[in-house]
């Protein structure tokens, strides 16, 4: 087994560059983060994207924090270069200027994702025209300058599905305008990730929770895509299983001092692998994740 895990090829490993944001959103747990905060050093991130090289598809620049916030991005987008590394990127779109649009045209840039429902959670009532805008610009320029760029604009903030759609109404008509998105495309917004264009996608789905030890106890059966999927790595290099332990409370190790290699093999990552495989969540933090739901097999999943 340990061979086997070795030889693991996750679909993406998020690397939080900075716990730190520009905003204040309600529906993320950023305000109240017990964590000090951090931005990941130069040395830390070059040594990350080296190590995970051969272990992932792509690194995605995402878990707490604003990642064009962090005052060396350029830099790390250089490193991802040098070393062939594709990266996502998760932002919200507020310091999108033009210097920072430059930046995001990095050509190891393979996906830019925008939480266009940031807008709304902290600037409430404000028309948001002018944001969508400078967002949309940027995604046009990208489009015409990288054929393989996918852009995603993310509008999570419903209690439900159709909550959502109902709620993003101008948003979406303006995001219809802006693209020439046909009506039928728009009609057919019913679940996460529709293709609007191209490589332009438009992810609606309801809000979510973000799991605590102080929850409620859910079950202690369940699979997800953590390990299998996805790891996460915290700005100050601590390892968890997944980008929704956002206070590392699964720390499998630390970058700073071990290899993730070894990490990944050690006794508590191990068992929370085994445990998935085998419909078995062994962490308290696990037991009290409503997410893990989605990952029914006998409801809709999303990944």
């Amino acid at each position: 087994m340990v061979g086997g895990m070795r030889k693991i090829r996750f679909r993406k490993v998020y690397v939080e560059i900075s716990n730190s944001c520009n905003l204040k959103c309600d529906f993320c747990p950023q305000s109240s983060l017990k964590r000090p905060t951090a931005f990941m050093e130069d040395y830390l991130f070059e040594s990350l994207v080296e190590q995970l090289n051969p272990l992932t598809n792509m690194i995605c620049l995402h878990v707490m924090g604003e990642p064009l916030f962090h005052p060396n991005l350029k830099g790390f987008l250089a490193i991802c270069e040098k070393h062939g590394m594709p990266v996502s990127i998760v932002t919200n779109g507020v310091l999108l200027n033009s210097e920072m649009q430059e930046t995001l045209l990095s050509p190891a840039i393979l996906q830019v994702n925008f939480s266009l429902q940031s807008f709304e959670s902290n600037y409430k009532g404000m028309d948001n025209k002018s944001y969508l805008e400078k967002i949309f610009r940027f995604s046009k320029k990208a489009f015409e300058m990288n054929d393989d760029i996918h852009i995603h604009y993310r509008l999570w903030n419903g209690e439900t599905l159709q909550e959502a759609l109902k709620k993003n109404e101008l948003t979406i008509s303006r995001i219809q305008e802006a693209f020439d998105i046909s009506d039928e495309v728009i009609n057919d917004l019913s679940n996460l990730g529709n293709r609007l264009k191209g490589n332009l996608f438009l992810n609606v789905s309801e809000n979510f929770d973000w799991p605590t030890l102080e929850m409620p106890f859910q079950s202690e059966n369940g699979r997800c895509k953590a390990m299998k999927n996805q790891i996460a790595i915290l700005s100050d290099g601590t390892v968890v299983p997944c980008c929704f332990d956002c206070e590392g409370v699964i720390k499998l190790g630390d970058a700073n001092k071990d290899s993730i290699v070894d990490i990944l093999n050690s006794e508590r990552a191990m068992k929370m692998f085994i445990g998935f495989q085998n419909n078995k969540l062994v962490e308290d933090l696990c037991q009290r994740c409503t997410y893990i739901r989605r990952f029914d097999k006998t409801k809709k999943a999303c990944s």
